[in-house]
């Protein structure tokens, strides 16, 4: 079975660092889309799309520990038809890191289900520092970084998780991905009943940040080296600052 990446992104966002709203954003993740470009503008020197970049390479490298049998950088509807019938297709956004044992664990399930799906950290549920541990089982959508499709299949499942079925998909116990608390991701805006104004948002970016940086937070093994990494790309976030940052680095 061949197993292949696929980076969440466009080509023109690949090949010209243009940041724009995916066609299919709903007018409401464009309105926290927008809310966020506005307050990161009056937060930080840094821009959004140098951070996205940054970002982006911490991800790769824990592609990189993996042994796909290719990478797409960017999504190419052409490409992925030419591909051989039942390769396995792994979608990733840029804020979203693999364990280097995914492949290899993978490869050592039986090649007859069309969905895969496995268990992720999730960095943005922490109990004292320390993690809780969420899992997919617990959540009701199925989580970006935690499937797996087989070709053929519906180009939506492959950019948007929220249509991917836990019912008929083979499950993985193995917490084989990590999903960051991202200040830089949308859906970290999205609270039920909340509702935002500039000033909100930036209180949502800040606590996302200073989560990050907290130092008693006790990180897997696997994933330590990126974490480092990321810590180092969100000093250089507060750094560039547009307000006293204090002491928070």
């Amino acid at each position: 079975m061949k197993i292949i990446c696929q980076i969440r992104r466009s080509k023109k966002y690949f090949e010209t660092n243009t940041v724009s709203l995916p066609s299919n954003f709903t007018k409401t993740y464009a309105m926290y889309f927008n809310l966020r470009m506005v307050a990161w503008k009056l937060l930080f020197r840094m821009s959004y799309v140098e951070y996205r970049r940054r970002l982006a390479e911490i991800a790769f490298e824990t592609i990189k520990k993996n042994n796909f049998d290719d990478i797409f950088l960017y999504y190419d509807n052409k490409r992925i038809e030419k591909l051989d019938l039942g390769t396995l297709v792994i979608p990733v956004d840029e804020d979203d890191w693999f364990s280097p044992d995914l492949v290899k664990t993978l490869r050592s399930i039986e090649d007859t289900y069309e969905i895969i799906i496995w268990h992720a950290y999730h960095d943005n549920n922490l109990d004292r520092g320390k993690y809780k541990i969420s899992t997919t089982h617990n959540f009701r959508i199925v989580s970006s970084c935690c499937y797996g499709l087989k070709t053929p299949f519906l180009e939506k499942k492959l950019r948007t998780h929220t249509n991917i079925s836990k019912e008929g998909s083979y499950i993985i116990p193995n917490l084989l991905s990590f999903k960051l608390a991202n200040p830089g991701g949308i859906s970290s805006l999205i609270y039920k009943n909340e509702v935002f104004s500039i000033e909100s948002v930036k209180k949502r970016i800040m606590y996302h940040i200073s989560l990050n940086l907290n130092n008693d937070i006790i990180y897997p093994e696997e994933f330590k080296y990126g974490y480092s990494q990321y810590k180092d790309l969100l000093r250089d976030l507060i750094y560039s600052a547009r307000f006293d940052h204090g002491d928070m680095v």
